[in-house]
């Protein structure tokens, strides 16, 4: 007898397992789809578009606790939910099932698909790992292991936790959606509670991950109780609910005209206004309110000047507010979903369009009074220099979203599935859809296309949804208005590109090919760190040498024997520039000297040493204007390139001008005027000058035509030593065609710049040039009203580039002026 008891209640609970798994098999399932179709999509784009191979697998840990938390959300309204929907629910109260047997079914089956989805996602994330071989920086676990298993061990225990209270929400209300809504009410301030109880008990020192594990084990054993106190007086209990909860009650009520209406007949728009507002307004005035009061305590932490406190709200505010949005969205249709109450109008001969403007129209208006917070809570905590960019994109892309989440209410036969589709989509294609944005985030805003097409679709397919003709018709144009929507901002954005590159100026390019040297295919790949020339050492563009030749430090008799030998060696003429010092350590000793006084004889250097100072020093000025003038004459011929000019000619002239300048400014005897004058003829002339300057841009953008983008892997190609574009820009073509054609805008103005003489970097059009190649440099992500881009690393292979080289050639000029007219 026991046994046949025994084996009469396993077929039972088997039959309930079974029941409970085909309702929420349809969820699972999407779950797993969205977490293999993101990892599968978005993995590649990062890989081609970030910078970092860290930085690939953020987007892919994301998802891996998102998806499942979803399904946690969804799995109770699914399986109490849709029973009772169904009316399922009740027929069980009289069948002879034991309640708890209900429950318990209901719970477990639950578990082992949340633990399925945990499992796929960990899977999907490990691989993410294996591919990038590393961990993201930014967490600074001992390693990929501790990550996974520290962090995963919590999300899942909360996620655990969201599953309880799904179940206390849908037994508290019968309606699924008021659920649901409870549910995302709830949700932020459970898990700060679980983070508030988590904080008191990690800080109690010897035993504190005991005490955690304890009060959790508490906390979840609190939430079963629950959960079959609530379910038996569901079941069991004859219900006597409260005006508040009746109102929370099924949307079938709003079917129901009220008394007034047999007095006087409405108009079908106001009753169907009527109608909307009525199965709605539960929903969205809890929504709205929950929205309210996140964006204000976000608000008010950061007013008051409470920083740990405003970065510890703003996530479960982010949270909260999210879910709110979804919802305010996937109500739309969704009362008329229920039981298909929606063929009541199609009997009827009631038109769609009032139909699906009637519920449009009172969804917005939720949708409207939740913006407000959410645009003034954008205004307080964001720079006041982007208030007004970032707070249009928040409106821009919550209203997006919006607008996607009501037309996913219409696409679903099981309405309780529009939320969770709604929430599987909205987190899905953020993730996809960031890489882009990321890159241009100045076009973020075309992310309002969406919501007229989504419109449009909606109002379309309106007269199928209440047909009851969903079949693959209606779900194949609803994936293709869902795919218009999603690469309309892609086209906008690639259209504006295109449409706004800057005019190619043929002619003038023609006349730059035409002074380009004839060598120049004989040095497309040669380095810019290295000299072209034999006449120039490779050791003359070296930083620094072993020995340092500063009189502040000191250095032996033998060492400055040496160091001037060496400075009169290279003044010789028959080898190459740089062979027995560097720049670097002329440079370095000129420096010293500018600080030298005669105190130092008592410290550092001797009187006898002192006194040959002047000589040296005479004698290195003579070397670096020999040096600017024998490395210009090369440039002119073709024989070296920019490298040469901004690492060696430049600075060797501008160093030379220094201290001519300084020699004319001190009490000069008869031999030093001499001396400063034989000098000063040794200055390149203003031709030398101009030519070699003019020659080697020209050269270098001559290399620039001919170097391809692929010089690297997704690189961008250089240009006088900088990088232009990023691999995450460089294999756009729209994006190659611009930044060529505003490398020739800046090339021009450049050298029309250096034929003037006129150098100023406080003009306008230097400031226009600056924009020019910062905009050349790092494409979209340039914001001439923001500066370059915080995220933007460019990769520099001279110690300065050409704007900046033009930012110094007016003291550059302002020194040559001061010399003519002593001379």
């Amino acid at each position: 007898m026991s046994s046949q008891s025994f084996d009469s209640r396993r077929a039972q609970y088997m039959s309930l397992a079974w029941k409970d798994e085909r309702l929420i098999r349809s969820l699972g399932i999407a779950i797993l789809a969205g977490v293999f179709l993101f990892n599968l999509i978005a993995y590649p784009l990062s890989i081609a578009t970030s910078e970092a191979p860290a930085a690939n697998l953020f987007a892919s840990f994301a998802i891996w606790f998102m998806l499942p938390f979803v399904f946690a959300i969804g799995a109770a309204a699914m399986l109490v939910g849709t029973e009772e929907e169904n009316g399922t629910l009740a027929w069980m109260r009289g069948l002879p099932v034991k309640w708890h047997y209900v429950i318990t079914s209901k719970l477990v089956v639950s578990a082992v698909w949340l633990l399925i989805t945990w499992i796929a996602a960990t899977l999907m994330l490990g691989l993410q790992y294996v591919l990038a071989d590393r961990i993201p920086q930014q967490v600074e676990l001992d390693s990929s292991f501790g990550l996974l298993l520290k962090v995963g061990v919590a999300y899942t225990y909360v996620s655990f936790v969201v599953l309880m209270l799904g179940f206390i929400t849908s037994f508290l209300f019968r309606s699924p959606i008021s659920g649901i809504v409870a549910l995302f009410a709830t949700f932020p301030f459970a898990i700060w509670f679980l983070a508030v109880v988590s904080n008191m008990t990690m800080n109690q020192g010897v035993g504190s991950t005991l005490l955690l594990v304890v009060s959790n084990v508490m906390i979840s054993v609190a939430l079963l109780a629950l959960i079959f106190w609530l379910g038996r007086r569901r079941l069991c209990v004859a219900e006597s609910r409260s005006r508040v909860v009746d109102a929370f009650a099924s949307p079938e009520n709003a079917y129901r005209p009220p008394s007034q209406a047999l007095l006087s007949r409405p108009s079908v728009n106001a009753a169907l206004l009527w109608q909307q507002i009525r199965q709605t307004f539960p929903i969205g005035i809890t929504s709205v309110i929950v929205i309210w009061i996140a964006a204000l305590a976000v608000m008010v932490f950061e007013i008051d000047d409470w920083s740990h406190r405003s970065a510890a709200a703003t996530p479960f505010a982010v949270i909260a507010m999210a879910l709110s949005y979804t919802s305010l969205g996937a109500m739309t249709f969704y009362g008329d979903s229920v039981k298909r109450q929606c063929a009541f109008f199609a009997d009827r001969g009631i038109s769609p369009t009032k139909v699906w403007w009637t519920r449009v129209v009172v969804s917005a208006g939720f949708l409207f009074a939740a913006v407000i917070p959410t645009w003034a809570c954008v205004h307080v905590t964001q720079r006041p220099g982007i208030q007004a960019y970032d707070q249009a994109m928040a409106v821009v892309c919550l209203v997006a979203g919006w607008s996607i989440a009501v037309f996913i209410s219409m696409l679903m036969k099981r309405p309780v599935l529009s939320f969770f589709a709604s929430l599987v989509v909205l987190s899905i294609l953020p993730g996809i859809v960031a890489w882009f944005f990321e890159i241009y985030p100045d076009y973020i805003v075309t992310v309002g296309a969406i919501v007229p097409v989504m419109m449009f679709a909606s109002w379309r397919l309106c007269r199928r949804w209440l047909d009851g003709t969903m079949d693959q018709g209606f779900y194949g144009r609803s994936l293709g208005y869902l795919a218009i929507a999603i690469g309309l901002p892609f086209l906008f954005t690639f259209s504006h590109r295109y449409l706004t590159l800057p005019a190619m100026d043929i002619q003038w390019r023609e006349s730059m090919f035409a002074k380009v040297p004839p060598n120049v295919d004989q040095v497309t790949s040669l380095r810019l760190d290295r000299s072209w020339s034999s006449e120039l050492s490779p050791m003359a563009l070296l930083t620094s040498r072993d020995t340092t030749y500063s009189l502040a430090t000191g250095f032996s008799s033998r060492d400055w024997v040496k160091f001037s030998a060496n400075l009169k060696r290279e003044l010789s003429g028959y080898d190459p520039m740089g062979t027995y010092v560097s720049l670097s350590e002329v440079l370095e000793y000129l420096n010293s000297t500018s600080r030298l006084n005669k105190r130092d004889a008592n410290g550092t250097l001797e009187l006898d040493k002192l006194s040959g100072v002047e000589e040296t020093t005479n004698v290195a000025v003579e070397v670096l204007l020999d040096w600017s003038k024998r490395s210009r004459q090369l440039i002119v011929e073709g024989r070296e390139g920019i490298a040469t000019l901004l690492r060696f000619s430049e600075p060797a002239e501008h160093a030379a001008l220094e201290q001519l300048v300084r020699m004319r400014r001190k009490t000069m005897t008869s031999q030093n005027s001499d001396t400063f004058e034989r000098l000063v003829r040794l200055i390149p002339s203003e031709e030398l000058r101009q030519n070699s300057r003019r020659t080697a841009i020209i050269r270098e953008w001559a290399l620039f035509q001919k170097r391809p983008w692929s010089e690297r892997f997704n690189h961008g190609k250089t240009f006088a030593g900088t990088e232009m574009l990023n691999h995450r820009t460089a294999w756009l073509s729209v994006e190659q065609s611009r930044s060529e054609r505003l490398v020739d805008k800046f090339t021009k103005s450049a050298l029309s710049e250096i034929a003037s003489d006129q150098f100023s970097k406080f003009d306008v059009d230097r400031a226009s040039m600056l924009n020019t190649w910062l905009e050349a440099q790092f494409g979209p992500e340039f914001r001439s009203e923001r500066g370059r881009p915080a995220s933007a690393r460019p990769v520099k292979l001279l110690p300065y580039s050409l704007p900046e080289w033009l930012d110094g050639l007016d003291e550059h000029q302002e020194l040559l002026d001061e010399l003519k007219a002593e001379v």
